[in-house]
């Protein structure tokens, strides 16, 4: 396997809102809560604010430094952004 600095939980794509995206993120808000020193990000790429899901508002939950939204990658640099410092997929 390879080494990677930090866990990092993945989506891309769109999010809707008949999706259960709490469960997970609280999930996600009570892991990093008992274990504070963890290197562990949740990252969303490419999510289109639209369907009336607010992503910063969903992820507000979380701590800041916990989550990052990046913008729509081409299908290559999605690729190898994934392969470099993607632990695993979130597809709810």
């Amino acid at each position: 396997p390879i080494s990677k600095d930090e866990f990092v939980i993945a989506h891309f794509g769109k999010l809707y809102p008949n999706q259960d995206l709490l469960t997970f993120l609280h999930g996600f808000q009570l892991f990093v809560k008992n274990h504070p020193n963890s290197k562990i990000k949740l990252i969303i790429i490419g999510h289109k604010p639209r369907l009336g899901v607010n992503i910063d508002d969903i992820l507000s939950i979380l701590p800041a430094d916990t989550w990052k939204v990046y913008p729509y990658l081409k299908r290559e640099e999605l690729f190898n952004y994934c392969k470099a410092k993607v632990s695993v997929f979130w597809m709810p």
